[in-house]
């Protein structure tokens, strides 16, 4: 299994793959929003995640948990396993984390299953948002979900 190290958010190998994922617009110099973060990646720079928790649970897409930012994986390996070892990292970090979420963009993948190692990670789906991108998330096990 590929360990996941801890870096920042201007680590030189994850801002690489990052200007290289489908969702980077313009290159930057950093990765991540302003919300707090942690950045992860393998000691060769070829998987990394960014995963952001803002402090207040405050997104004006009415989401909470942590989000899945960035995945990008340029490597062998199930792509799965490495959710999993970075949900294990993101729960040491923030523990009181009820769950996690990201988006993919069904329009810029080339996947006929768009988000699908996210779904054998054991996320499930959550509709298509406004901006069209399909909502993925998984409730933390030890953690009930709230009916609204």
């Amino acid at each position: 299994m590929t360990e996941l190290l801890k870096v920042s958010k201007i680590d030189s190998l994850v801002v690489a793959l990052a200007n290289r994922h489908y969702a980077r617009r313009h290159p930057s110099h950093q990765v991540g929003s302003p919300a707090r973060s942690l950045v992860l990646r393998d000691a060769t720079g070829t998987v990394a995640f960014v995963w952001t928790y803002p402090r207040d649970g405050y997104r004006k897409d009415g989401q909470n948990g942590a989000n899945c930012e960035l995945f990008r994986k340029e490597s062998p390996g199930v792509a799965s396993e490495l959710i999993l070892a970075a949900e294990a990292l993101v729960v040491a970090v923030w523990p009181e984390v009820p769950r996690f979420f990201t988006y993919v963009d069904p329009r810029r993948v080339a996947s006929p299953n768009p988000g699908y190692c996210f779904l054998c990670a054991g996320y499930s789906r959550g509709g298509i948002g406004p901006s069209g991108k399909l909502l993925l998330f998984k409730e933390r096990p030890s953690h009930r979900a709230v009916s609204a």
